[in-house]
């Protein structure tokens, strides 16, 4: 039993032992923050989208 650890029930650890052990088997972002890592939202007005949409179909007329 050299070098092993006793297995402890989570609900008989400390709430400092808890902590450690679900710090542990969370990922890690790397340096990212999650917020920033949302879409953006497909029902908003988006006045440049609909400038490039009618600039590429002139563009596409002006080639014709």
């Amino acid at each position: 039993m050299t070098g092993e650890k006793k297995y402890i029930p989570l609900a008989k650890l400390s709430k400092r032992e808890k902590k450690k052990f679900y710090a542990a088997q969370r990922g890690d972002w790397q340096g990212l923050s999650p917020v920033t890592r949302v879409g953006p939202d497909r029902k908003s007005y988006d006045r440049n989208k609909r400038k490039d949409r009618e600039r590429k179909s002139r563009d596409g007329e002006d080639r014709s």
